[in-house]
């Protein structure tokens, strides 16, 4: 195929009335390439290469005093049409009547359609094609009142041109059929066809295969893929003679990219995007989202967090995601009666009620617009108030000036159809974005990556074309694409594919062409083009058949050490660095750290820390945290003492530190009355005798201790946690059950609010300690002949507690679990002798009927000669 192109235009490259027409751009340039590099002249006009579209705006002008329809103006006519069907449903098979509220959804999908509308059949057909032939007729009636025309439906008269056409291979175009009658009508044009060309090939046996490596998996073939660039290039081949093509670029881009970027090789992919996806589309999506979400945390995180984007305020911008992940603001609460964000930070914050305020009114301002003039200036005035501008590189500064070049054309359109009110203005310009697309300036410096069909018919020194399976490379033609499968078939419709053509014109695009394929890519297990003649990669590059790729995964990163040691727990590790850096104090800029030149903590960090956890000159140890001592010493640094750890940017509900915290101030609340009323527990097993605290005290108690848990965590979490509020009552009930079962007739005395502290001089050491519960025996037991009062201790958890064996002395006679043997300690040095000592689990509670039957508490432990015992 190739080279019928190479004859074509080489044989009559002096005829200056020729010009050529190529299936796209691409290929045109890179002919005119060729053509000055082979041929005898030393210029060459550029209108002598066009691409297909080109061809067909010069010389498929349209008609005489009509102007052509828009992508534009088909937007705001199906809007306005489905406007319509929404007050009153004509539409029953399109859009069924049951969804007919919604039908300003279906914007987009009728706007895509309207071209095509003209190929529909004039014969009866179903109820659904009916439809769309209401629609048909709606908007030519519609074009004919404005005086426009729709391109794809007319009857095509090719405008007289005082040049000769030479057609490479039309038929390879998606919408060829269109304007093949037209084009072989003219006499001054004429066509090299793909199917006459594979006619005469099959005829005389000269159809040649096409070859391609079959690689086991995507991530082989493109490394194998970068080494064979990076070996060109040393061998001193220019990175502008390289081209990548890719079948479903947006699938493997990705990978690649990584890739690349791990192997040095930059990739500049071609390929263009939809406005929406730039830097002014996102702004305006996610505008648009906190508004309808109500500023859902979901929301706010995107607007605030995207990293493409630096608000003026970015101190504040970052203290208003972790206040939400801190407060669980994850949605607003409709019975609330206000904002819960506004609800959750404090009046002193103003700079954060300001921003959130700010945020809040130009997202709802902008969704509730009804013209595109409004819309403009709310959308300039966020941008102007709140994003620092002059930190937006030269392309997304190109990208909002396009994407505000859609919206002033949108607004003439408007106004030019007179439609001076729109409800929903912001949406209309977010839908048009996700239609516009945009190309931004090449990278010169990098290697060009070109979607496959493109790239077909190119001449570049060395080619490679990757992930050539079945449906990445499948090309069908334009058509009815808007009906459903069995309504096409209904038609008789044929969907012509091209996909065989663009493969044998890719296999021979290029000085050396690559093809390649793998069983298993971007998606999954699939098979290659029934067109390639696949071989398996060799592992020599010597002696390489030609087409063909060689690999060896020894080829990658050679240069790497395999000796070097591996790192224990890498992504601990990396979560601790990253965490020490966003949360130390320091003059230096710590994000600006890279693994070749980290950052540092700042100096004298230890010293700080030591000053902090000493008092009067030695080390304060916990004892809530001893056991954590011994079991990472490091954890506790990291975690208690430098706050590092791991920041998530997504919200966690009643996790069992806080559901621990709400069962401790659940319990110091019921006890409090009796504290400070020097009132015993009372466990109401005689007749008569009304049991303390009451199930009536825990609830009154349980609303003291949510009422803290809101204040502590935002109202959200609150809301979260009385939704399982009768679970809640449930565990504490059982757990207030067995406290009054084994505390009957003590009297609290300390409830979680005194603080014992002893040194232990020979290691230099503050040991402190706050107990969850210490109640007084009753008075006949109180007082010893030492004269030390004696106690009962309780310590709460919220589920785990210790085993019968943990309890028990090891063979040095030392105890395992250190929390309570410590407490005694304490306890003892402030005068009190703890007769009993329990452990609770408040979520294993069970209440018992007798004092032996006390195993619902978990395990007790008894103080006896210096050693302990399970009760």
């Amino acid at each position: 195929m190739i080279d019928a192109i190479r004859q074509a235009i080489l044989g009559q490259l002096d005829d200056d009335r020729l010009v050529f027409v190529f299936p796209s751009d691409l290929a045109a340039k890179s002919w005119l390439e060729e053509g000055l590099r082979f041929g005898s002249q030393a210029a060459l006009p550029n209108h002598r290469f066009l691409g297909w579209d080109n061809f067909k705006n010069r010389v498929f002008p349209g008609d005489e005093g009509l102007r052509p329809a828009s992508q534009l103006l088909r937007l705001l006519f199906s809007r306005s049409l489905l406007a319509e069907n929404a007050r009153q449903p004509f539409l029953r098979h399109i859009i069924p009547a049951a969804r007919a509220a919604t039908s300003l959804n279906f914007v987009r999908y009728v706007a895509k359609a309207l071209p095509a509308l003209g190929g529909l059949p004039s014969s009866p057909a179903s109820p659904l094609i009916g439809e769309w032939r209401q629609i048909r007729q709606r908007y030519a009636a519609f074009l004919a009142d404005k005086q426009l025309y729709e391109s794809g439906w007319q009857t095509r008269a090719a405008a007289a041109v005082p040049v000769n056409f030479l057609l490479l291979f039309p038929d390879l175009t998606d919408d060829w059929t269109e304007y093949q009658a037209a084009i072989q009508a003219m006499p001054n044009a004429s066509c090299l066809l793909y199917g006459a060309w594979e006619i005469a090939a099959l005829a005389a046996g000269s159809r040649p295969a096409i070859p391609a490596t079959r690689f086991a998996n995507v991530v082989s073939e493109v490394r194998a893929v970068l080494t064979a660039i990076r070996r060109a290039v040393a061998a001193g081949l220019h990175p502008a003679g390289i081209l990548v093509s890719v079948a479903d670029p947006d699938a493997l881009w990705p990978l690649l990219r990584r890739e690349a970027a791990v192997a040095g090789v930059p990739l500049d992919l071609r390929q263009a995007r939809p406005l929406a996806d730039s830097a002014g589309g996102r702004l305006l999506a996610d505008l648009l989202e906190v508004a309808a979400s109500q500023c859902s945390f979901a929301s706010m995180r995107h607007l605030l967090l995207d990293r493409s984007r630096r608000f003026k305020d970015a101190d504040s911008a970052m203290a208003l995601m972790e206040l939400a992940i801190d407060k669980h603001i994850l949605a607003a609460i409709p019975d609330l009666g206000e904002d819960v964000w506004l609800a959750t930070i404090e009046r002193s914050r103003l700079p954060l009620r300001q921003l959130y305020s700010g945020i809040r009114d130009a997202a709802r301002k902008l969704a509730k617009a009804t013209n595109f003039k409004t819309v403009r200036e709310i959308f300039d005035r966020f941008r102007h108030e709140y994003m620092e501008e002059t930190e937006l590189s030269p392309r997304q500064n190109d990208e909002i000036a396009r994407c505000i070049l859609v919206l002033d054309e949108l607004t003439d359109t408007a106004a030019e159809l007179g439609m001076t009110r729109l409800e929903d203005a912001a949406a209309l310009w977010c839908q048009q974005l996700e239609d516009s697309l945009y190309l931004p300036v090449a990278d010169n410096g990098a290697i060009a990556v070109q979607p496959f069909r493109v790239s077909a018919g190119c001449q570049p020194d060395l080619h490679f074309a990757l992930n050539l399976s079945d449906q990445a490379s499948r090309v069908l033609a334009r058509g009815l694409k808007f009906l459903p499968e069995a309504e096409r078939a209904a038609l008789d419709y044929q969907e012509r594919d091209l996909s065989e053509g663009l493969l044998r014109l890719l296999a021979g695009s290029g000085v050396q062409v690559c093809l390649s394929v793998s069983d298993e890519g971007p998606d999954g297990v699939r098979p290659a083009h029934p067109a390639l003649n696949l071989t398996r990669p060799p592992s020599s590059a010597a002696e390489l058949p030609a087409g063909q790729l060689a690999w060896d995964p020894a080829w990658w990163l050679p240069d790497g050490d395999p000796a070097e040691a591996t790192e224990a727990f890498p992504l601990q590790r990396a979560s601790a660095m990253a965490a020490s850096l966003a949360n130390a104090a320091t003059d230096s800029d710590l994000a600006a750290g890279t693994p070749d030149s980290p950052t540092s903590l700042p100096a004298g960090l230890r010293e700080v820390i030591l000053a902090r956890r000493q008092e009067d000159g030695r080390l304060k140890l916990s004892d809530s945290l001893i056991e954590s001592y011994e079991n990472c010493a490091f954890q506790c640094l990291f975690n208690r003492c430098l706050h590092i750890e791991a920041v998530d940017a997504s919200l966690g509900f009643l996790d069992n530190l806080k559901l621990g915290s709400f069962y401790h101030a659940a319990l110091q609340a019921v006890f409090q009355p009796l504290q400070a009323a020097a009132m015993r527990i009372v466990a109401a097993e005689a007749a008569g005798e009304a049991e303390r605290p009451s199930p009536a005290d825990l609830l009154v108690a349980f609303e003291r201790a949510m009422a803290g848990f809101a204040a502590e965590h935002g109202p959200f979490a609150a809301v979260m946690a009385q939704a399982i509020k009768p679970l809640l009552i449930a565990r504490l009930a059982n757990s207030l059950a067995c406290l009054r079962l084994v505390l009957d007739d003590c009297q609290p005395l300390y409830n979680d609010d005194q603080r014992f502290t002893t040194v232990l001089a020979d290691q230099g050491v503050l040991l402190e300690g706050r107990p969850d519960l210490v109640c007084l025996l009753p008075a006949s037991q109180a007082a010893p002949a030492d004269g030390a009062r004696r106690v009962k201790l309780v310590d709460y958890k919220k589920s785990a507690i210790p085993t019968t064996a943990e309890l028990a002395l090891d063979e040095d006679d030392q105890p395992q679990r250190l929390q309570i043997p410590i407490y005694l300690l304490l306890l003892e040095v402030a005068g009190l002798a703890v007769e009993e000592a329990w452990y609770l689990s408040i979520e294993q509670a069970r209440p018992a009927s007798g004092r032996a039957k006390a195993k619902g508490l978990g395990l007790a432990f008894y103080r006896a000669g210096g050693g302990t015992a399970p009760g």
